[in-house]
């Protein structure tokens, strides 16, 4: 499949919720793209959890900068009142280099504050030209509440549509199941993401799964299972060249040229005969 520079097409949004207690826009401006959920569960009063939200916000871009960068931080803040104690989360992925997302969260804490200003709980993500993925998320509840991975859904796709949609739906479900188990090791609080390649055709299908590390094994599956059903219903099934499905505690992204870098240990093997006709599939751990 002939494409040409990433950088040439433009982003084009479209939104999938679930269940109706959710205030939803789309925001995008230059070559970044941005989205955004405030979760209606309540608004605050006062400046005290403004306080600590701003504070914990501005943590993660400290922590961030870390030598042991892994695209993921965390912080918590309830110094201006334990009443209104706020827990916040960043995340990136960790092939991106930390200055790349770093640059990226700069850019969402801002445009999450100003979508959801009063709103307790809310999530944001940020696309900058097609390089720099990040999320931010915060929230009045403890990150590690349960249910909490199925809350709302994203997605990010491009216009030009000329992919195979039945071989493409085809090659991509032959081999997200042995992606989702790689991208969810059984130790907590680990780096759980996992990048894999699958020939088809006379083309090469790329792909990246990612869940915030707190995530137990399997919620981790859960949620990236619930993202390949997102990805076929925003993306593959409409014939896009590549696309996101995004939600507040994992990430699958797909595309047709390479978006990752390739040096971490690869895992090789032959797709079964119920897969698409000739296909290769390549897993690689980080």
């Amino acid at each position: 499949m002939e494409m040409k520079s990433i950088f040439l097409y433009i982003f084009f949004v479209q939104t999938i919720i679930h269940g109706g207690n959710f205030a939803i826009a789309q925001y995008s401006f230059g070559k970044t793209i941005q989205d955004f959920r405030c979760r209606n569960t309540g608004n605050f009063k006062g400046t005290n959890y403004e306080d600590n939200r701003n504070t914990a916000l501005s943590h993660l871009v400290q922590k961030i900068r870390t030598p042991r960068y892994t695209g993921y931080c965390y912080a918590s803040e309830d110094a201006a009142g334990k009443a209104d104690r706020v827990n916040v989360v960043a995340l990136c992925p960790p092939n991106v280099r930390g200055e790349g997302c770093e640059e990226c969260i700069k850019k969402t804490i801002p445009y999450i504050k100003e979508k959801c200003p009063k709103q307790k709980e809310a999530v944001a993500w940020s696309i900058i030209s097609n390089l720099y993925t990040c999320m931010v998320l915060y929230m009045d509840r403890d990150i590690l509440a349960p249910g909490l991975h199925d809350w709302v859904w994203a997605s990010f796709s491009f216009p030009k549509a000329d992919a195979n949609v039945a071989e493409l739906q085809k090659a991509l479900n032959s081999f997200a199941p042995k992606m989702q188990e790689e991208a969810a090791p059984s130790n907590n609080f680990s780096m759980k993401f996992a990048t894999g390649s699958v020939h088809y055709g006379s083309t090469t299908l790329y792909m990246s799964m990612q869940c915030t590390p707190f995530l137990l094994k399997e919620n981790c599956i859960a949620c990236l299972s619930k993202a390949t059903k997102e990805i076929h219903r925003c993306c593959t099934g409409k014939g896009f060249i590549s696309g996101m499905a995004v939600s507040p505690y994992c990430v699958l992204r797909y595309d047709h040229e390479i978006f990752y870098n390739n040096n971490s240990p690869k895992i090789y093997s032959r797709l079964s005969s119920s897969a698409t006709s000739g296909t290769h599939l390549s897993i690689h751990k980080s």
